[in-house]
């Protein structure tokens, strides 16, 4: 029974890596701690998006299928770091974490907003929108 369902969970994660929509690259997505924060947030020379959540949150997780359902989308544009609650305390009190799934978005570690609670695709794509640089805005 257990053989089963473990080749049956290797077949839906390869299924799913080799049906990823033309164009859309897998996103490198980072574990955070507390000790890469500076050089994985701080130091990033795009906006990070930090997915603050723990392992006994039922809608962390379902938030969490859907950043990494859309993250290859901004490969580039903005870096998506995944960042557990219990083990790095700290941080989450630094940006004052008092509920979860949350979504920060972060320029050289300075917050610039957040989403709060699991949200459907079009709504994190829409927010995500308001963030990423387009060349218009760049230039001017």
């Amino acid at each position: 029974m257990l053989l089963g369902a473990g080749l049956l969970l290797l077949v839906v994660a390869v299924f799913v890596a080799n049906n990823r929509p033309p164009g859309v690259a897998k996103a490198e997505i980072v574990t955070l701690a507390t000790g890469n924060w500076h050089n994985e947030v701080v130091r990033s020379s795009v906006p990070v998006v930090v997915d603050f959540w723990a392992p006994w949150c039922g809608p962390c997780k379902k938030m969490s299928e859907i950043v990494d359902e859309i993250a290859g989308e901004y490969e580039g544009k903005i870096r998506i770091g995944k960042l557990n609650i219990d083990e790095a305390p700290g941080i989450s009190q630094r940006y004052s974490v008092q509920g979860i799934p949350l979504l920060v978005l972060l320029r050289d570690g300075r917050e610039e907003d957040r989403l709060v609670g699991a949200v459907p695709p079009p709504q994190l794509r829409a927010w995500l929108e308001q963030h990423v640089e387009t060349p218009s805005a760049k230039s001017g």
